[in-house]
């Protein structure tokens, strides 16, 4: 792995379906706007080449296979190769992230909602419900402290 990936990439290999078989239930998503109007994923300045369809389409087919359980998506941080095309990035993540038969949830009604509710509002055929919203709507939990969310040290200053 290259220094830039030891500290763009925070999770182990295997992607969001690894991450759901070891027990996550909510995602951080963070659009990234090609200029071949592309969505593919970033993290901070590093954009990853996959298609952001194929990633929450993972998510989807998982979750037909798992009654009662909610997948929750927060999307934030857009971000495209032209940097003045920001409100662009959202309209086309929007548009490929609701193509995969996600459901959105607006923020203000996520605090109004029981289990139940939105598991019923994110229904996948046959199985589990994937609901998905915008910025600003979940309080993160990241701790600088914990240093066990990958197999090697993340920050950048600190790789040779």
């Amino acid at each position: 792995a290259t220094p830039i990936n030891k500290w763009a990439v925070t999770q182990p290999s295997g992607g969001f379906l690894k991450q759901l078989g070891c027990g996550a239930r909510a995602f951080d998503l963070r659009p990234y706007l090609k200029k071949d109007g592309t969505v593919v994923m970033h993290h901070g300045m590093i954009p990853f080449f996959t298609d952001i369809r194929v990633a929450v389409g993972d998510i989807i087919k998982w979750s037909e296979r798992h009654k009662n359980t909610i997948v929750f998506i927060s999307v934030d941080s857009c971000a495209s190769e032209d940097k003045s095309e920001g409100k662009k990035c959202v309209i086309e993540a929007d548009k490929m992230i609701d193509s995969t038969g996600a459901v959105y949830l607006d923020c203000h009604d996520v605090a109004k909602m029981t289990v139940g509710q939105i598991l019923a509002h994110g229904k996948q055929k046959n199985g589990g419900s994937v609901v998905y919203t915008w910025a600003n709507c979940v309080e993160s939990n990241y701790d600088a402290t914990i240093k066990c969310y990958g197999s090697e040290e993340r920050r950048l200053s600190k790789i040779d």
